[in-house]
Parts: C-alpha cells; sequence; structure tokens
C-alpha cells in the first residue's frame, strides 16, 4: 500500500470515528435526557395526586397506576440506553480475536435463538463468504441487526428476512412495513427514526453496538429503505 492509499485509509477510519462519536453524543445527550424528563414529569403527578387527597375523595388509582408504568416504561428505556453504551465502551477497549468465521451461520443460529420454532417469518440465508472477524463481536452485532429488523417486520402479513451478499459486502434485508427513510438515509437519521417509534423499544441503541463492532473492524455499515423493505449492509476490513 502506498502513501496515498495510506492516507485514503486513514481518512476514511477518522470519518467513521467521528460518525460514531455524533452518533453517540446524540444517544447521550438527548436520548438520555428523554426518559429522566419522563420520570420526573410523572414523578411530579403522582406526588401531585397524593398531596391533593383528602381521604375522603382518595387518589385517582388508575391514572396514578398509569404514572406508574410511564416512569417505569422510561427508567426501562433509560437501562436499556445505559447497558448499551456500556456495551460500546468496553468492545472499544478489547483487543480482537480474528478467525475466519461462517457468517451465514452465525446468522442462522441468531435467527434460531430471536424466532420461536412456531413464529411466521419467512427466512433466507444463503451461502456467502467466509470473514476474517472476531467470532463473538460479530454474533453480538448481527443480534442486534437482526433484533432490528424482526421488530421492523413483525406487522407485515406475511414477515420475511434474508440474508447474502452484494456489491456493497453482506446484506440483511426485512419487510420494513412502510419504516422510509427517504431518498438519502443515514445510520443517524435510522437511529433518530428507531429511538422516536414507540414500537421500536431499544432498537436505536442496538443499531449504535452494531455500528460500533463493525467500525472496530473497520469496516462500514449503510442502510437503505423504501416503503416495502429495509437493508442493512455492512463490510469489514480482511
Amino acid at each position: 500500500m502506498n502513501n496515498a492509499d495510506d492516507t485514503a485509509a486513514l481518512r476514511t477510519k477518522n470519518d467513521l470515528l467521528e460518525q460514531l462519536q455524533e452518533m453517540l453524543l446524540y444517544m447521550i445527550t438527548h436520548e438520555l435526557r428523554t426518559p429522566v424528563m419522563t420520570i420526573m414529569g410523572f414523578s411530579d403527578l403522582l406526588l401531585n395526586d397524593w398531596q391533593h387527597s383528602d381521604g375522603q375523595r382518595g387518589i385517582d388509582v388508575p391514572q396514578s397506576r398509569q404514572h406508574i408504568e410511564r416512569i417505569r416504561a422510561a427508567a426501562q428505556r433509560q437501562n436499556s440506553i445505559v447497558q448499551g453504551l456500556q456495551q460500546i465502551a468496553y468492545l472499544q477497549r478489547q483487543p480482537l480475536q480474528r478467525s475466519v468465521i461462517d457468517v451465514g451461520d452465525l446468522v442462522r443460529a441468531q435467527l434460531a435463538e430471536l424466532l420461536p420454532a412456531q413464529h411466521n417469518f419467512i427466512n433466507h440465508v444463503n451461502n456467502v463468504a467466509s470473514i476474517h472477524a472476531d467470532a463473538t463481536l460479530m454474533s453480538t452485532a448481527l443480534h442486534a441487526l437482526l433484533s432490528i429488523l424482526i421488530m421492523l417486520a413483525k406487522a407485515s402479513p406475511q414477515p420475511a428476512i434474508e440474508f447474502g451478499m452484494n456489491d456493497r459486502g453482506y446484506y440483511l434485508r426485512a419487510d420494513s412495513h412502510g419504516f422510509n427513510l427517504g431518498a438519502e438515509p443515514t445510520l443517524m437519521l435510522m437511529i433518530r427514526h428507531l429511538q422516536s417509534g414507540t414500537d421500536f423499544a431499544g432498537a436505536g441503541i442496538n443499531l449504535l453496538v452494531a455500528t460500533a463492532i463493525i467500525y472496530r473492524h473497520g469496516g462500514n455499515l449503510w442502510v437503505s429503505t423504501d416503503d416495502r423493505v429495509v437493508t442493512v449492509c455492512f463490510a469489514l476490513m480482511s
């Protein structure tokens, strides 16, 4: 590799690190604040219910229960984000234990774990080239990506997931059920869409974890969506 190639590779790596830092900063400054505000707001409402109960009227139990459920849901969301950030911090420090692994086998194993046998998902895993990567981290990344795709596709009348290779590298494709990021989708845009959707709990931090693992391998990750399918492509540096 000549100096020009070295410079280009370094620039690409720096660009990827900047993207990851931007996504991490968004998750910390925006997404951690949201559940905190929810917890504070509904805690205040619950305290107000207690302070204004006069012993005769009593507390509105159904409404108070709803407040508590919202507080619990917000706390669980915050805990999920914190765990994801801790996982990213941990994997960034660990040396890669690369070996030749069959990505198709990893996908099949994760699908078997994530989908019960009686589920109506159609899964098609194509035979693909092996990669030189950390098997544990790649299993974690695929688990995170497949969890997102299953979440997006489960509302489809006949949900399907496909894994294979294209001109960019490996791809995972699933029914999108209207999850469309527009003409210029980015990972940041997808994270924001996932985090804003009440049906996609934990999906945003899962995408961030998978992205960090792919970047840790010196690779890249892309997303594309339309009204029918969502596709996640990734390539690793050999």
